[in-house]
Protein backbone atom coordinates (compact mmCIF):
# COMPACT_ATOMS: atom_id res chain seq x y z
CA UNK A 1 0.00 0.00 0.00
CA UNK A 2 3.01 2.24 0.68
CA UNK A 3 4.02 2.15 -2.52
CA UNK A 4 0.85 2.99 -4.32
CA UNK A 5 1.30 6.92 -4.43
CA UNK A 6 4.22 6.17 -6.19
CA UNK A 7 2.90 4.18 -8.40
CA UNK A 8 0.58 6.59 -9.11
CA UNK A 9 3.10 9.39 -9.46
CA UNK A 10 5.16 7.30 -11.64
CA UNK A 11 2.04 7.06 -14.05
CA UNK A 12 1.01 10.28 -14.19
CA UNK A 13 4.44 11.53 -14.93
CA UNK A 14 4.90 8.93 -17.81
CA UNK A 15 1.36 10.15 -19.55
CA UNK A 16 2.35 14.22 -19.01
CA UNK A 17 5.72 13.21 -20.61
CA UNK A 18 5.59 11.35 -23.25
CA UNK A 19 3.76 11.91 -26.58
CA UNK A 20 1.25 9.07 -27.37
CA UNK A 21 -1.95 8.52 -29.86
CA UNK A 22 -2.64 11.53 -31.99
CA UNK A 23 0.17 14.37 -30.14
CA UNK A 24 2.85 11.44 -31.23
CA UNK A 25 1.21 11.22 -34.53
CA UNK A 26 1.27 14.95 -35.17
CA UNK A 27 5.22 14.97 -33.65
CA UNK A 28 6.36 12.45 -36.15
CA UNK A 29 4.44 14.02 -39.17
CA UNK A 30 6.16 17.33 -38.14
CA UNK A 31 9.64 16.06 -38.55
CA UNK A 32 8.99 13.86 -41.56
CA UNK A 33 7.92 17.40 -42.99
CA UNK A 34 10.41 19.40 -41.60
CA UNK A 35 13.51 16.92 -42.88
CA UNK A 36 14.74 18.11 -46.57
CA UNK A 37 14.00 14.96 -48.98
CA UNK A 38 17.58 13.80 -49.75
CA UNK A 39 16.45 12.78 -53.00
CA UNK A 40 14.54 16.29 -54.31
CA UNK A 41 18.05 17.63 -53.03
CA UNK A 42 20.29 15.48 -55.02
CA UNK A 43 17.97 15.50 -57.95
CA UNK A 44 17.90 19.47 -58.37
CA UNK A 45 21.04 19.67 -59.56
CA UNK A 46 22.86 16.25 -60.59
CA UNK A 47 21.83 15.41 -64.21
CA UNK A 48 22.46 11.67 -63.60
CA UNK A 49 19.37 11.42 -61.54
CA UNK A 50 17.19 13.19 -64.08
CA UNK A 51 15.35 10.54 -66.18
CA UNK A 52 13.78 12.97 -68.80
CA UNK A 53 14.70 16.12 -70.21
CA UNK A 54 12.10 18.54 -71.72
CA UNK A 55 13.53 21.75 -72.74
CA UNK A 56 12.83 24.80 -75.77
CA UNK A 57 15.40 26.94 -77.10
CA UNK A 58 15.86 29.55 -79.54
CA UNK A 59 18.59 30.86 -82.08
CA UNK A 60 20.18 31.52 -85.91
CA UNK A 61 19.87 29.23 -88.48
CA UNK A 62 22.94 30.69 -90.53
CA UNK A 63 22.36 30.65 -94.19
CA UNK A 64 23.39 28.25 -96.57
CA UNK A 65 23.32 27.01 -100.59
CA UNK A 66 20.31 25.27 -101.50
CA UNK A 67 20.23 23.22 -104.71
CA UNK A 68 16.45 23.38 -106.32
CA UNK A 69 16.78 21.37 -109.46
CA UNK A 70 20.68 21.76 -109.90
CA UNK A 71 20.58 24.92 -109.62
CA UNK A 72 22.20 26.81 -106.36
CA UNK A 73 19.90 29.15 -104.77
CA UNK A 74 20.94 31.03 -101.13
CA UNK A 75 19.06 30.69 -98.21
CA UNK A 76 19.13 33.74 -95.84
CA UNK A 77 20.18 33.11 -92.32
CA UNK A 78 17.10 32.99 -90.07
CA UNK A 79 15.31 32.46 -86.93
CA UNK A 80 15.20 28.95 -85.51
CA UNK A 81 12.79 27.39 -82.35
CA UNK A 82 13.81 24.45 -80.91
CA UNK A 83 11.69 22.51 -78.78
CA UNK A 84 12.20 18.38 -78.02
CA UNK A 85 11.71 16.04 -75.22
CA UNK A 86 14.75 13.24 -74.65
CA UNK A 87 14.05 10.02 -72.19
CA UNK A 88 16.61 8.50 -70.77
CA UNK A 89 16.70 4.62 -71.53
CA UNK A 90 19.76 4.90 -69.35
CA UNK A 91 21.89 7.20 -67.17
CA UNK A 92 24.10 8.08 -70.81
CA UNK A 93 21.44 7.26 -73.61
CA UNK A 94 18.78 8.91 -74.55
CA UNK A 95 15.92 8.22 -76.77
CA UNK A 96 13.67 11.12 -77.78
CA UNK A 97 10.97 13.49 -80.16
CA UNK A 98 11.26 17.12 -81.38
CA UNK A 99 10.17 19.86 -83.30
CA UNK A 100 11.82 22.53 -85.23
CA UNK A 101 10.22 26.05 -86.59
CA UNK A 102 12.23 28.53 -88.87
CA UNK A 103 10.60 31.22 -90.99
CA UNK A 104 13.49 32.28 -93.71
CA UNK A 105 13.76 33.58 -97.27
CA UNK A 106 14.98 32.13 -99.70
CA UNK A 107 16.03 33.73 -103.79
CA UNK A 108 13.25 36.76 -102.68
CA UNK A 109 10.69 34.05 -101.55
CA UNK A 110 9.43 33.80 -97.72
CA UNK A 111 8.97 30.12 -96.32
CA UNK A 112 8.05 28.60 -92.86
CA UNK A 113 9.92 25.35 -92.12
CA UNK A 114 8.57 22.89 -89.84
CA UNK A 115 10.18 19.79 -88.87
CA UNK A 116 9.05 16.71 -86.76
CA UNK A 117 11.45 13.79 -85.85
CA UNK A 118 13.57 11.87 -83.36
CA UNK A 119 16.79 11.12 -82.10
CA UNK A 120 19.21 9.12 -80.10
CA UNK A 121 21.34 11.01 -77.79
CA UNK A 122 24.27 9.67 -75.71
CA UNK A 123 25.12 11.88 -72.39
CA UNK A 124 28.74 12.50 -71.30
CA UNK A 125 29.16 13.72 -68.00
CA UNK A 126 32.27 16.38 -67.29
CA UNK A 127 31.15 17.46 -63.57
CA UNK A 128 27.19 16.21 -61.98
CA UNK A 129 25.58 18.92 -63.03
CA UNK A 130 27.20 19.95 -66.36
CA UNK A 131 27.07 17.30 -69.59
CA UNK A 132 27.75 17.23 -73.26
CA UNK A 133 24.65 15.17 -75.04
CA UNK A 134 25.32 15.43 -79.02
CA UNK A 135 22.65 13.53 -80.74
CA UNK A 136 21.81 12.46 -84.43
CA UNK A 137 18.59 13.18 -85.30
CA UNK A 138 15.91 12.27 -88.72
CA UNK A 139 12.76 13.73 -89.29
CA UNK A 140 9.80 14.45 -91.41
CA UNK A 141 10.21 18.22 -92.68
CA UNK A 142 8.21 20.11 -94.76
CA UNK A 143 7.30 23.96 -96.02
CA UNK A 144 4.44 26.39 -96.26
CA UNK A 145 4.79 29.38 -99.24
CA UNK A 146 3.06 32.33 -100.98
CA UNK A 147 4.31 30.29 -104.00
CA UNK A 148 3.17 27.16 -104.50
CA UNK A 149 6.05 25.78 -106.05
CA UNK A 150 8.24 26.53 -103.36
CA UNK A 151 6.17 24.03 -100.92
CA UNK A 152 7.50 21.23 -100.34
CA UNK A 153 8.40 17.85 -98.25
CA UNK A 154 11.50 16.48 -97.49
CA UNK A 155 13.74 14.10 -95.11
CA UNK A 156 15.67 15.99 -92.31
CA UNK A 157 19.03 14.43 -91.13
CA UNK A 158 20.54 16.69 -88.24
CA UNK A 159 23.12 16.57 -85.96
CA UNK A 160 22.96 18.62 -82.56
CA UNK A 161 25.44 19.02 -79.15
CA UNK A 162 23.67 20.20 -76.57
CA UNK A 163 25.74 21.22 -73.47
CA UNK A 164 23.96 21.64 -70.16
CA UNK A 165 24.41 23.14 -66.89
CA UNK A 166 21.74 21.95 -63.97
CA UNK A 167 20.96 24.52 -61.50
CA UNK A 168 17.93 23.92 -59.00
CA UNK A 169 14.73 23.66 -60.52
CA UNK A 170 15.97 24.89 -63.88
CA UNK A 171 18.23 23.27 -66.49
CA UNK A 172 20.32 25.61 -68.65
CA UNK A 173 22.01 25.00 -72.34
CA UNK A 174 23.54 25.88 -75.78
CA UNK A 175 23.17 24.21 -78.48
CA UNK A 176 25.19 23.86 -81.87
CA UNK A 177 24.61 21.72 -84.88
CA UNK A 178 23.29 21.24 -88.32
CA UNK A 179 20.44 21.24 -90.22
CA UNK A 180 20.68 18.76 -93.47
CA UNK A 181 18.22 17.48 -96.29
CA UNK A 182 19.49 15.08 -98.77
CA UNK A 183 16.23 14.29 -100.54
CA UNK A 184 13.15 16.37 -100.59
CA UNK A 185 10.85 18.42 -103.00
CA UNK A 186 7.64 18.19 -104.83
CA UNK A 187 5.90 16.77 -107.94
CA UNK A 188 8.03 19.19 -109.88
CA UNK A 189 11.11 20.19 -108.30
CA UNK A 190 13.88 18.50 -106.28
CA UNK A 191 15.15 20.36 -103.59
CA UNK A 192 18.09 19.02 -101.06
CA UNK A 193 20.79 20.82 -99.44
CA UNK A 194 24.24 20.02 -97.61
CA UNK A 195 24.32 20.52 -93.61
CA UNK A 196 23.62 24.30 -92.39
CA UNK A 197 24.38 25.21 -89.37
CA UNK A 198 22.89 26.87 -86.47
CA UNK A 199 23.23 27.48 -82.55
CA UNK A 200 20.45 28.12 -79.55
CA UNK A 201 20.12 28.55 -76.05
CA UNK A 202 17.17 27.68 -74.06
CA UNK A 203 16.05 26.51 -70.85
CA UNK A 204 14.01 23.20 -69.82
CA UNK A 205 13.61 20.81 -66.89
Amino acid sequence: MKSAPWLFLSLFFAAAVLPTGTAAQEMQSTSLIARPSPVFQMSSTDLEGKTLDLGVSAGYWFGGNVVIQGFDVEKDGAFLLRIFADSYLMPKFAFGGYFNFSPYSQDGIDITMFEFGAGIKPRFFLAPDVAIKPGLNIGYRFTTSDIEAAEISALGINVSVEVQKALPGVLLFGEFGFLSQPSGGNADIEVTFAPIFYFTAGVGI
